[in-house]
């Protein structure tokens, strides 16, 4: 047993020597060369980052364009939210804002800090206001109308979705005047009618193709008009489009209706026309003709239904006449054709 332990000990003591005798032997020279070799590499690949580094460009989601190849090689659901979502600082409670003081040493290096300050804004990296902003956390915060809460949600999952950062930038009211002026800009008038009983008028005198007085939340048809600008809308404002040639389905504030009928007499259009069954209201004599109390209306209506007040679907205006209260009055639903 002891015989054979020392046997593979000088086994193993040749075999080094062997080894050092054939690095004794090798060409120092190549070493060198390879080493030389992998040295200019190193400091090539070093002055390259350097020059990346010092360039211009901007970081800004520089490392989140890069996310497709961070998820290629298999980087963990941690590594990839902060590539995506960027660092959530993991606070125990969330800080008050509040405006501090620059250091000391910020005034002592006033042109360095300022020259500094300009290259990250040149560079997309921060932005400047002329006045302190005043921010709150939607998340904590949020909106005190839920239309304007499930909007910022929504835009917040599309930009989650599609790896899109939004940078808020504040701005002065005095500079925000349209934007401001068109927020407040609510339609009173965007009631509509039930959706069975549309479809019960379509079948009679459709099909129609637009929905002239709508909103992208209540239209009719897929092609539709609007107060204001909103998603999908074909036009604003029905009276500057062309209602010749379709099939048009109108139902328009109640002032409106005597314009609605002229705009149908002067293009030669047809449609179906949704208006109250107000016999003091002064589109009444364009309607109705003959003995005063009677329901026979002008010939260019081809046929009528009454509708109850139930049919009226209210909209999001909360001080349109169908807005407040029940209505207890009826409708009439006319067949228009010019």
């Amino acid at each position: 047993m002891q015989r054979n332990k020392i046997d593979k000990i000088s086994k193993n003591v040749n075999s080094f020597d062997k080894t050092v005798e054939n690095f004794d032997s090798f060409d120092k020279s190549t070493i060198a060369k390879d080493t030389h070799s992998q040295f200019v590499k190193l400091d090539n690949t070093f002055k390259s980052t350097v020059t990346k580094v010092n360039s211009n460009d901007s970081p800004v989601n520089r490392l989140r364009n890069a996310y497709t190849y961070w998820q290629s090689i298999n980087a963990n659901d941690y590594i990839l939210s902060i590539i995506r979502d960027g660092y959530i600082i993991p606070f125990y409670t969330e800080p008050e804002s509040c405006s501090l003081r620059n250091n000391k040493t910020a005034f002592d290096n006033a042109e360095f800090v300022g020259s500094e300050i300009t290259k990250l804004i040149s560079r997309g990296c921060i932005s400047q206001v002329p006045e302190l902003p005043k921010v709150v956390n939607p998340l904590t915060q949020g909106s005190r109308k839920g239309d304007l809460q499930l909007i910022a949600i929504k835009i917040a999952n599309v930009c989650k979705l599609n790896n899109i950062v939004l940078l808020p930038q504040w701005v002065p009211r005095d500079e925000n005047v349209k934007a401001d002026q068109i927020s407040k800009s609510v339609d009173c008038d965007d009631w509509g009618i039930d959706q069975e009983v549309y479809s019960v008028l379509d079948n009679l005198w459709g099909p129609h193709t637009v929905d002239r007085f709508a909103s992208d939340y209540n239209t009719k048809c897929l092609v539709f008009n609007s107060k204001h600008w909103c998603p999908n809308t074909s036009g604003i404002n029905a009276f500057d489009q062309d209602w010749k040639s379709e099939i048009n389905w109108i139902v328009p504030p109640p002032s409106l209706v005597s314009k609605c009928i002229q705009k149908m007499k002067q293009e030669k259009s047809i449609g179906t026309l949704i208006v109250p069954y107000w016999r003091s209201a002064p589109f009444w004599p364009i309607l109705n003709v003959g003995i005063e109390g009677s329901q026979k209306f002008a010939s260019f209506v081809g046929d009528s239904r009454v509708l109850s007040s139930s049919v009226v679907m209210r909209g999001r205006g909360k001080n349109g006449l169908f807005g407040k209260t029940d209505t207890n009055f009826t409708l009439l639903a006319l067949k228009i054709r010019f």
